[in-house]
């Protein structure tokens, strides 16, 4: 999987991941899953204040979604 790292005025870097699969069922149509890490925000010390939900569920499921449709389990 490619890694698209983006860096935003001298911060730390970020990755971006991005996967493209042909689908069979529905040809000429897009499928975007999308996550984000959820924080409230960085202390001056650079400590992250997690948030409500910070513990990468949408990205585990899009990773997930990810693996059962290039396997065939879920056809698009």
């Amino acid at each position: 999987m490619p890694r698209h790292p983006v860096t935003q005025r001298g911060r730390t870097p970020l990755i971006h991941r991005c996967t493209l699969l042909a689908g069979r069922r529905y040809l000429g149509h897009v499928l975007v899953l999308s996550a984000h890490l959820d924080h409230l925000g960085v202390g001056a010390d650079g400590t992250i204040w997690p948030g409500a939900n910070d513990d990468a569920s949408g990205t585990v499921r899009c990773w997930r979604s990810r693996g059962l449709m290039k396997r065939g389990a879920v056809r698009c």
